[in-house]
């Protein structure tokens, strides 16, 4: 039984493999084209502009990030000063009014 098995494996195995080996050229994974066609060439350079098209994408979606991030530091520290010269304003203005009332 485990005899068949083992025949039975082998053979589909055969079938499966006999167009590359027909053909003497070797299937890269995801390099057929909707047909079941393989043009290596022209899709590896299909690609790898593709994916150099999208890591250009993601570095600029990044730079955006990294400028945002900056912008957001600069409004923080500008807050900060603010929040400074508000109380200093208020310690002036408490000052003076003390000194009317007196």
């Amino acid at each position: 039984m485990l005899f068949i098995i083992l025949l039975l494996f082998i053979f589909f195995l055969i079938i499966y493999c006999y167009p590359c080996i027909k053909n003497n050229s070797k299937i890269i994974e995801n390099m057929e084209d909707s047909s079941g066609n393989t043009c290596a060439s022209d899709r590896g350079i299909y690609l790898a502009l593709n994916n150099a098209a999208k890591i250009s994408n993601i570095n600029e979606q990044l730079e955006k990030l990294n400028n945002l991030n900056q912008r957001f530091t600069n409004v923080e520290n500008e807050v900060n000063a603010n929040h400074v010269g508000i109380n200093n304003l208020t310690k002036q203005l408490s000052k003076y009014t003390s000194s009317l009332s007196n």
